[in-house]
C-alpha cells in the first residue's frame, strides 16, 4: 500500500516557518515527523537551497530500519532521527534540526543558557561534539532524549530539538534561540551599562 503524502504536508509546513523566521541559514537544516511507523523527513540538500524552498514531492519517506520508500535522498542527519525515534518513540513524533544564529554561536562554544531555561520549560542538554550525520552523533542524541532532554545544544554544529508533534518541535528551537539571544544581550548590557559604571 502506497504511504500517505499527509504527513509531508505538515513536515512542509514546519520547514518553511523555520525558514521565514530566520532560524536556519540557506543549504542547512531538516524536519521529520512520525506518522504510522514511517518517518517524513526533508531531502538532503546541495548549495544554497533554503530549508522553506522545498516542495512536497521533495519530503522523503522512510521505515524506522532506514529503508528509502518513496521521494528523494533523505537528509545526512536521517541516522540520529532513525536512532531517536527507535528509542523514544511512545513520546517523540517530530525532530527540527536547524542553525539559528544566536543558539549555535552558544552550541558552538558547548555551553547552554539552562538559568533561563526552566521558566521556558526548556529541558537543555549540551551534547559533545560528533561528525554530523555520524552514527556517534545518533546515539548521544538519542541517549539525551531517552533521558529526557528535548533540546539539544550540538557543539560546534547547531540545534536539535523534539516535540509530540511539529508545532512543539518548532515551539521549541523558537525558545532556545530566543532564551540565547536574550541571554547574550544581558550579559552585553551588563558590561556596557552596570560594570563600567
Amino acid at each position: 500500500m502506497k504511504p500517505s503524502r499527509a504527513p509531508a504536508k505538515l513536515v512542509l509546513e514546519a520547514a518553511r516557518r523555520i525558514d521565514e523566521r530566520g532560524l536556519t541559514p540557506p543549504g542547512t537544516g531538516n524536519v521529520s515527523m512520525l506518522a504510522a511507523g514511517l518517518v517524513y523527513i526533508t531531502p538532503a540538500k546541495g548549495g544554497l537551497k533554503r530549508l522553506g524552498g522545498i516542495e512536497e514531492s521533495d519530503i522523503s519517506i522512510v521505515s524506522l530500519e532506514g529503508e528509502a520508500l518513496e521521494g528523494p535522498q533523505p537528509s545526512t542527519e536521517l541516522p540520529a532521527h532513525l536512532m531517536i525515534y527507535r528509542r523514544c518513540r511512545n513520546k517523540i513524533s517530530a525532530i527540527v534540526h536547524a542553525h539559528p544564529p544566536y543558539a549555535t554561536a552558544y552550541a558552538h562554544v558547548g555551553i547552554a543558557p539552562t538559568h533561563l531555561a526552566e521558566a521556558m520549560a526548556l529541558k537543555i542538554e549540551v551534547i559533545p561534539y560528533h561528525p554530523p550525520g555520524s552514527r556517534d552523533l545518533a546515539e548521544a542524541c538519542s541517549e539525551a532524549v531517552s533521558s529526557g532532554a528535548d533540546t539539544l545544544m550540538l557543539a560546534k554544529h547547531g540545534v536539535l530539538t523534539v516535540g509530540g508533534d511539529l508545532s512543539e518541535a518548532c515551539t521549541r528551537l523558537e525558545l532556545i534561540e530566543y532564551l540565547c539571544k536574550l541571554d547574550f544581550i544581558s550579559r552585553a548590557a551588563r558590561r556596557l551599562l552596570v560594570d563600567s559604571d
